[in-house]
């Protein structure tokens, strides 16, 4: 089964990415500071149009997160790149966080997940 482990940016807002296949399935878990289940995310490729794959996604938030974001957009970009049913936990912490450095955990989680899509086209 195969399995990827990114890191992107540095200090206190980097992330991390794990990721493995379950089947034809992909789970993925990402975090930043203080690791935590802030948000679930599950997309579920739903069909075809012309500009590509339709996908649904529920979300199960912990009260008094908002790791729903970043689990939901990556949940739906992996599934709509790789055309299978997609799983994210996250969980991004850091104590006080400035704007700029949830802009930046934010960024850098985007940036992460689109690693991993090129990193599972390559093969």
């Amino acid at each position: 089964m195969p399995s990827y482990n990114i890191s992107q940016g540095a200090g206190i807002t980097q992330v991390y990415v794990q990721a493995c296949f379950l089947g034809s399935d992909l789970t993925v878990i990402i975090t930043a500071g203080k690791a935590h289940v802030g948000a679930i995310a599950l997309a579920v490729p739903c069909a075809h149009n012309a500009e590509g794959v339709l996908a649904s996604c529920s979300v199960v938030t912990a009260p008094g997160h908002r790791d729903n974001i970043p689990a939901e957009t990556a949940a739906l970009k992996l599934c709509k790149a790789l055309h299978c049913n997609v799983s994210v936990t996250a969980g991004l912490h850091i104590d006080q966080a400035s704007k700029e450095e949830i802009m930046t955990l934010v960024d850098n989680s985007t940036k992460a997940v689109d690693i991993l899509i090129s990193k599972i086209k390559e093969g």
